[in-house]
């Protein structure tokens, strides 16, 4: 779970998951909103929270540690709306553990099956919930699905199973509307630019 104050103050929270021991990867409006005063001021990540339960416990950063892609902070482009929190130091992310990611094509993501798991602002505060959906729409730069979501998901891992490992293929960001496809949701898909981007933020 991410918890945030904004850069005008408010307070709000996020979910997000581990690609690196020290790099946290989220949804860019969960590093950056234009209308609440740009950058957040600070992010406390808290792996695994549920409820008052901190099992890993936290570490909180500040403006120095957040990234985002031009296309969603300077164009506004909801396709780019992803972004990363680097931690301090390895503390956190080598107890938790990793995920990958993987560029998959057209063909292998529709009509597969995906994963997703954060804190939906319709449940009790500080718990993680999972769903599973399909793959329905794929665009060049998004995949549309039908697994349930609600704000406060927004940064979580969109995943595939296989081989008994997961793969991030997509960073949920947005419900049903647009850039979504049909009556789905859907976030940004790992391109090879977003591959490229999680590698460089690994470092």
């Amino acid at each position: 779970m991410l918890e945030i104050t904004r850069g005008n103050g408010a307070t709000t929270f996020c979910s997000g998951f581990f690609i690196g021991r020290h790099t946290v990867i989220t949804a860019g409006h969960c590093v950056y909103r234009a209308n609440q005063g740009g950058w957040n001021r600070s992010v406390r990540v808290i792996p695994a929270k549920n409820a008052s339960a901190e099992p890993f416990g936290s570490q909180t950063v500040g403006t120095a540690a957040l990234r985002s892609t031009v296309g969603y902070v300077v164009n506004n482009d909801a396709r780019y709306d992803f972004g990363a929190i680097i931690l301090p130091n390895d503390n956190l992310g080598i107890r938790t553990g990793t995920f990958g990611y993987a560029i998959r094509n057209d063909a292998t993501l529709l009509g597969s099956t995906i994963n997703t798991a954060g804190y939906p602002g319709d449940k009790a505060y500080g718990t993680m919930w999972y769903n599973a959906g399909r793959v329905n729409a794929v665009n060049s730069l998004t995949l549309s699905y039908d697994a349930d979501t609600f704000g406060g998901q927004s940064g979580s891992g969109v995943w595939r199973i296989e081989n008994g490992n997961r793969y991030i293929v997509a960073i949920h960001a947005y419900g049903v509307g647009a850039p979504c496809t049909g009556n789905n949701n859907c976030g940004a898909r790992v391109t090879q630019s977003v591959f490229n981007l999680f590698t460089a933020w690994r470092q």
